[in-house]
């Protein structure tokens, strides 16, 4: 499903759904989500995880679950809330990630970081990467737990390596910026394409920042320019900001001023504070 053919998994998951699989409806409901394989289709992933809740499968009633609460429809709150509180309550790693975020952020459940702490761990322990993504994120705060960039970064690895989009490109950063692993280009790049091949715009600036100044053995900048304009154009703030100044100065592209402060403007009306000094830093 995560590898290099993800269309391999939809004929598997298809016949085992034909065979009975009610884990195997659900996983066509998330090729359907994270358009692997196939479309890329909410609709279609909430009516292939309605058959597979209907079936018992637990994981796909808190997947339906976070779908309705993340869509913000009228009502759909309340239903999503109770689906990930039954999956939760039925042991599911999955539903106990998800209602652990729930519980971070206080969403049709009340506030509480030490259960949605309990909640995490007890879906990373059964290797749920967003509960590792999430996991990560809290150790590298530091705000619920004592930091620790190492153990993040070990956390972040096991949601990356099977596919979770977030982490790849959070472990990226590490890698790039040295924090929790030693510093190393390679493998920031290794894991910020991974994300790219998925769609990231996140990752696709970052990839990009790294290739126009990163050293020798990496820096592509033709490449790189590729990447910033993507993510530009996917309203990426950061790669409209790197872009801009790229094409002001010259850098890796032939210069276009007016192009150039067109991609500052964008970029800090986003609210990107760097693109709107670069342009007082011109005016001056």
């Amino acid at each position: 499903m995560f590898g290099a053919e993800p269309s391999d998994a939809v004929h598997l998951f298809f016949k085992a759904a034909e065979a009975g699989s009610a884990r195997a409806l659900g996983a066509i409901g998330e090729l359907h989500e994270l358009g692997l394989g196939m479309e890329k289709s909410p609709k279609d992933a909430m009516v292939w995880y309605r058959r597979a809740a209907a079936a018992g499968d637990a994981e796909s009633r808190a997947r339906l679950g976070m779908m309705l609460i993340n869509s913000q429809a009228v009502g759909s709150l309340e239903e999503g809330v109770e689906l990930v509180r039954k999956a939760a309550s039925q042991g599911n790693p999955f539903g106990q990630s998800a209602m652990g975020q729930l519980q971070l952020q206080g969403l049709g459940v009340p506030r509480d970081e030490d259960a949605a702490i309990r909640s995490l761990v007890a879906a990373a322990e059964q290797e749920v990467p967003a509960a590792n993504r999430l996991l990560g994120k809290i150790y590298l705060e530091g705000r619920l737990v004592h930091r620790d960039p190492a153990m993040a970064a070990t956390l972040l690895v096991e949601a990356a390596r099977v596919g979770d989009v977030a982490a790849q490109t959070q472990l990226g950063v590490l890698y790039r910026d040295g924090e929790g692993v030693e510093p190393d280009a390679r493998e920031a790049a290794y894991w910020f394409e991974r994300a790219v091949e998925r769609g990231d715009a996140e990752a696709m600036s970052s990839l990009g920042g790294l290739l126009m100044h990163g050293d020798e053995q990496i820096k592509n900048i033709d490449r790189a320019i590729e990447l910033l304009r993507r993510a530009a154009e996917l309203g990426q703030a950061s790669a409209q900001f790197q872009l801009g100044q790229s094409l002001i100065e010259g850098e890796g592209v032939d210069k276009d001023p007016e192009q150039g402060m067109r991609w500052l403007r964008t970029a800090a009306a986003s609210g990107f504070p760097q693109a709107t000094a670069f342009m007082e830093e011109i005016r001056q």
